[in-house]
């Protein structure tokens, strides 16, 4: 009934066909937790079952189930994240509507690489995988890439701080040293602007030291 709920207003059949994969999804976590919980009650352990007909049970249990719980959470995110993108565009004289519609997509972005890299974690821990030392050897990899990578992290630090401070927003007439345009698109580390001759000019956030906006 919440997901119903949530997804009340789908009256395209794109949208009534994601609600179906949504439910499907959702119904078929439950079915696969009830079967084994029918199982415990009737004395079957999973977690105490040897041989592969238990490591393949175990697999079914801990990876079917937590494969579709982050299905049904992801697109419920993103769900929600498409319902504000839309009433920002609705919005979009505000200057809120024109913010949310700058920093959702980047949130959306955000979003799914930690959600991808937490399912990934938890199927690897399902399959009987140490996880301790992979996160140890990827922080170890993260720092050699952090520090052969010290200008794109640059950039994106500045893209964050930029938004943060809302200095300009989808749409808004801007002017970086020598370059100017219309803000067109807004990346992790780079902007786009669209000069009013047709040309499209790449800044990275790092390089931009001051900007002027005409639209305000």
């Amino acid at each position: 009934r919440p997901l119903a709920r949530f997804y009340r207003g789908e009256e395209t059949e794109a949208g009534k066909a994601a609600v179906a994969r949504v439910m499907r999804a959702l119904w078929s976590a439950l079915f696969v937790v009830g079967v084994f919980a029918t199982a415990a009650i009737w004395g079957f352990r999973v977690e105490q079952a040897s041989g592969a007909t238990g490591i393949a049970l175990r697999l079914l249990f801990n990876v079917t189930v937590v494969l579709l719980l982050g299905y049904v959470a992801w697109t419920m995110v993103v769900r929600a994240i498409d319902r504000a993108l839309e009433g920002a565009r609705h919005d979009g004289v505000s200057s809120r509507g024109q913010r949310l519609a700058t920093l959702l997509p980047l949130l959306r972005k955000f979003l799914q690489v930690v959600l991808v890299v937490i399912l990934v974690m938890i199927v690897l821990s399902s399959l009987g995988i140490e996880i301790g030392p992979l996160l140890a050897g990827a922080g170890v990899v993260g720092i050699a890439i952090g520090l052969g990578a010290q200008s794109t992290i640059a950039d994106i630090l500045a893209g964050v701080f930029f938004l943060l401070e809302d200095a300009f927003h989808m749409g808004d007439y801007v002017e970086v040293g020598n370059l100017r345009g219309t803000v067109e698109g807004i990346s992790l580390r780079s902007l786009k602007l669209r000069h009013h001759r047709g040309a499209v000019h790449t800044l990275p956030f790092g390089q931009i030291k001051a900007l002027t906006n005409y639209s305000r």
